[in-house]
């Protein structure tokens, strides 16, 4: 992307027409009152000038030339970013996962919503699977499972749903406390 880039800022702030490629080497075309001069910079660094012929490089064609290079390289440079939006690397979620070690208030958040000590609030598994059943929405009968019976975090679930962690939470604690109302009503 950043050749691509880089070739965009070449051409739009220069009265050139700017070619970098891949091994470092540049082209550039420049219009005089002699004509169009072509300039190479090979990749260690060496410039070649030569002043082109009419017949090769037309002097009338140098600005359309100009503007269609311009216009080709925007483009390019739009589609690039749009891309890059969308693309996630593998090294930008590794950073985010060290950033995220420590203590942040989403933590904290999620802390207010585990278990303490992993309470066991529903006497038996077969009892609160009964209630579950009987009382709540398959989602929130999901999310239960998932958090109580396969142990996982608010934000795996909330990452396996495409939801939000807050409403993870949110949906589990008006669970609980559905069950424990249902609970004390039957005398389980």
């Amino acid at each position: 992307m950043s050749k691509t880039i880089n070739q965009y800022v070449a051409n739009k702030y220069t009265e050139d027409i700017v070619y970098h490629y891949n091994d470092d080497e540049v082209d550039r075309y420049r219009k005089t009152e002699r004509g169009v001069l072509f300039i190479h910079k090979d990749k260690k660094g060496r410039i070649t000038e030569r002043l082109l012929k009419e017949r090769e490089f037309p002097l009338s064609e140098f600005d359309k030339m100009k503007t269609f290079s311009d216009e080709d390289y925007r483009e390019r440079n739009k589609g690039d970013v749009r891309e890059h939006r969308y693309t996630v690397s593998l090294t930008s979620l590794e950073e985010t996962q060290i950033c995220s070690m420590a203590c942040s208030a989403e933590d904290e958040y999620i802390a207010d919503f585990e278990p303490d000590d992993a309470k066991e609030d529903i006497r038996t598994i077969d009892n609160a699977m009964t209630i579950m059943d009987m009382y709540l929405t398959e989602t929130q009968k999901s999310r239960m499972i998932a958090y109580y019976l396969n142990g996982k975090g608010l934000k795996e679930i909330a990452a396996d749903e495409g939801v939000s962690f807050q409403s993870i939470g949110e949906s589990i604690k008006a669970a609980e406390r559905k069950m424990q109302k249902k609970r004390k009503n039957i005398g389980v």
